[in-house]
């Protein structure tokens, strides 16, 4: 037995809205609740009211999810296309990452990486 695959829940303000996003702007496919791509995936869900959505780095400044990529520059240009909304360029970072920060509609924070080439 082994553990092959988890999906973090989000919780949001509109669902339709939310999954448009991640469809459009993000390349997902929608599945039930769920959005999915490359094995990434989310489970989104109705927030009861607004003040439980809480992404993590407004808590903690860090982010809400790291995403491993080959080549972040390939998926920037992909999310740039599609509209999506960009804290800045994709930067190299010191301890060896490429990395660009993406939110969602909501304000959750992924950090795009991957190794620099």
């Amino acid at each position: 037995m082994g553990l092959n695959k988890a999906s973090q829940c989000l919780l949001v303000s509109d669902v339709k809205k939310s999954q448009d996003y991640y469809r459009d702007q993000l390349g997902f496919k929608i599945d039930g609740q769920f959005v999915e791509r490359d094995g990434v995936s989310f489970l989104i869900k109705k927030a009861d009211n607004k003040e439980v959505i809480r992404p993590n780095h407004t808590v903690n400044g860090f982010m809400d999810a790291y995403i491993w990529v080959d080549d972040v520059d390939t998926v920037y240009e992909d999310f740039m296309a599609r509209g999506a909304i960009f804290e800045a360029e994709p930067v190299n970072q010191s301890y060896g990452m490429r990395e660009v920060l993406v939110y969602d509609i909501d304000g959750y924070r992924f950090c795009i990486g991957g190794p620099l080439k």
